[in-house]
């Protein structure tokens, strides 16, 4: 009983904006980019646990036209409590809510999606343990620019569903 009440009371008394140095420090050395969150984050474990972060962004390599490769108005993640409680985290899901991304081709011929991670091998394992059933995607801005052509062209109204085993790659 008691730690069905405190999976209760836990969100509520948890500073989750505590969490946002660590969630940034991570996203930074797994993209290679610098990743910010200036919005709140909240989470809740009971009785389907769930995190959620808003106004998050990564920025684009110096030089791009975009300053930042994605941004999105909220990010909530949904988890299975099974799978916390055995160790292993299984997201049901990943709702982006209003994401704008920027493909942008350099003028040096690079691509702005070619990520490189400044992780260690063991932290990238970590994403080889996240199960992953569905990203969905609304109401997003997709910017696809090649400033060798001097082309641009703007995708609005992006809704899809994605589907992964996991997260590395």
């Amino acid at each position: 009983v008691l730690a069905v009440a405190a999976a209760f009371i836990a969100p509520y008394v948890i500073d989750w904006g505590s969490y946002r140095m660590a969630i940034e420090a991570y996203g930074s050395k797994v993209t290679g980019r610098q990743v910010t969150v200036g919005g709140d984050i909240s989470g809740r474990l009971f009785p389907w646990p769930k995190l959620s972060i808003r106004d998050v962004k990564v920025t684009n390599p110096p030089g791009s036209a975009v300053p930042d490769f994605i941004t999105a108005q909220e990010i909530d993640v949904r988890m299975t409590l099974a799978g916390l409680l055995g160790g292993e985290i299984r997201v049901e899901s990943i709702d982006i809510v209003r994401p704008v991304v920027a493909f942008e081709r350099l003028d040096s011929g690079q691509g702005s999606w070619h990520l490189q991670s400044a992780a260690s091998p063991d932290e990238i394992r970590l994403l080889d343990h996240i199960r992953l059933d569905q990203i969905t995607v609304s109401d997003g801005v997709v910017h696809l620019i090649d400033n060798r052509r001097s082309g641009r062209a703007i995708l609005t109204d992006v809704n899809a569903t994605l589907a992964a085993q996991n997260i590395a790659g």
